[in-house]
C-alpha cells in the first residue's frame, strides 16, 4: 500500500484544523491525522514559568526529524507511536498514540512546510489561509476553551513569538504550497479533496469498501428512531456510542443534533443527501433532549447542524466534539414522542 499524504499548513487559527477534521471525519478510518504540534521536543528539564516563555512558532522547537521518520514508516505500512503534547503544560506528555498506515495521511502544522525534508514527503501541499484578525481571534477562543490557557498569556505570546514568527516562518510557505484555500469551511475546495481522496481510494481498492459501508452499514446498539417524514435518526447511547456514531457512522450531509452546554447523547438524522424538513428537525431536537441531563426541563435548547461541521479536537475525551457554524432549536422533552417514533 503506497499512502497519498496531504500536507496542511498555515498561520495560527487559520482553519487548518477545520479543514483537517472536516475530511477525516468524512473518510473515517480511511484516513488518519499526524499533528505537527505533538512532535514539540520534550521541555523536561526546564521549569513551566519558563517553558511559557519558549518560543513554540520556531522551527528548532518541532523535532520535525522524528516526524519525517514517522512519516516513512508509514508509507512503507509500518506502524508508528506518535507523541502527545500536552498544551496546558506546555511540554510533551507521557503518552504515546499507536497509529497504523492508511491509504491516505494528513499532516497538518503551521510550520509543515517550512522544513525540505518534510515537502519531500507530501503528495499535496495545502496552505490555508486567514485574515489576522479573524486568526487571532480563533487562537484566543481556542486556547482558552480546549487547551486551558488564560488570556493575557495568549496575548502575550501572541504578540512576542506568534506574530513575528507567522511572518519570518510560517508566510513564506505559501508559495511551497501546491493549493492556497481561503478557511477551512471553504465548501468548493473540501468537495475538491474529496474527489481527489475518493480517486486515490478508487485506484487502491478501497473505493468498493466504501461504497459498500456507506449503503450496507446498519449500526448496532444505537436508539433508532423514524421520523414522521420518515428520515431514520439514530441517538448514542453512551459516550464510546457518541464518537462512534458522529464521527465514524454519520456522513458529511447528515444532520447532528445534541443539547446546548450540558451532558447528553449526539442525536443524527440520516439524510441519505435529502434535505431534511423542519419536522424532522424537531422532532430529533426533542430525542436530543430527551436522551440529556435536561430531560426534566420545560424548555431546552439543542444545537444542531450538519455532521461535516462537527469535529474532534486533538485528545478530546469520548464524546466531546466542537462544531461551527450551528443553530438552536428550543424543545420541550417529550418521552411520549420517543416512544411513537421508536423504529419497530
Amino acid at each position: 500500500m503506497e499512502s497519498l499524504i496531504i500536507g496542511i499548513a498555515g498561520g495560527s487559527g487559520s482553519g487548518k484544523s477545520t479543514f483537517t477534521n472536516r475530511i477525516k471525519q468524512y473518510f473515517g478510518d480511511d484516513v488518519v491525522v499526524l499533528y505537527h504540534d505533538n512532535y514539540y521536543r520534550r521541555q523536561d528539564g526546564i521549569p513551566f514559568e519558563q517553558r511559557v516563555t519558549v518560543n513554540y512558532d520556531h522551527p528548532d522547537s518541532l523535532e520535525t526529524e522524528l516526524l519525517v521518520e514517522h512519516l516513512k514508516l508509514l508509507k512503507q505500512g509500518k506502524s508508528i507511536e506518535c507523541p502527545v503534547y500536552d498544551y496546558s503544560q506546555h511540554n510533551r506528555s507521557d503518552k504515546l498514540l499507536y497509529i497504523e498506515p492508511s491509504p491516505v495521511i494528513l499532516v497538518e502544522g503551521i510550520l509543515l512546510l517550512a522544513d525540505p525534508r518534510v515537502r519531500e514527503l507530501l503528495d499535496i501541499k495545502v496552505y490555508v489561509e486567514a485574515d489576522a484578525d479573524e486568526r487571532i481571534l480563533r487562537r484566543i477562543s481556542r486556547d482558552v476553551e480546549e487547551r486551558g490557557r488564560d488570556l493575557n498569556g495568549i496575548i502575550k505570546q501572541y504578540l512576542n513569538t506568534v506574530k513575528p514568527m507567522h511572518y519570518l516562518y510560517v508566510e513564506p510557505t505559501r508559495s511551497k504550497a501546491d493549493v492556497v484555500i481561503n478557511s477551512g469551511k471553504n465548501d468548493v475546495a473540501f468537495d475538491l479533496f474529496v474527489s481527489k481522496i475518493r480517486m486515490e481510494l478508487k485506484n487502491q481498492g478501497y473505493l468498493k469498501y466504501y461504497k459498500q459501508r456507506d449503503k450496507k452499514q446498519k449500526p448496532a446498539d444505537f436508539l433508532r428512531y423514524v421520523s414522521s417524514d420518515g428520515f431514520p435518526i439514530l441517538v448514542g447511547r453512551n459516550n464510546a456510542q457518541n464518537d462512534r456514531l458522529t464521527l465514524k457512522t454519520a456522513r458529511g450531509r447528515d444532520v447532528w443534533f445534541h443539547v446546548k452546554n450540558a451532558p447528553g447523547s449526539h442525536a443524527v438524522v440520516l439524510s441519505g443527501g435529502q434535505p431534511v424538513p423542519d419536522t424532522t428537525k424537531t422532532e430529533a431536537a426533542v430525542l436530543a433532549a430527551v436522551h440529556s441531563s435536561q430531560n426534566g426541563g420545560a424548555k431546552v435548547q439543542v444545537d444542531y447542524t450538519e455532521v461535516r461541521n462537527v469535529w474532534k479536537a486533538n485528545g478530546a475525551k469520548p464524546g466531546m466534539v466542537l462544531y461551527d457554524p450551528y443553530e438552536t432549536a428550543v424543545v420541550t422533552p417529550d418521552p411520549a414522542l420517543a416512544e411513537r417514533l421508536r423504529a419497530k
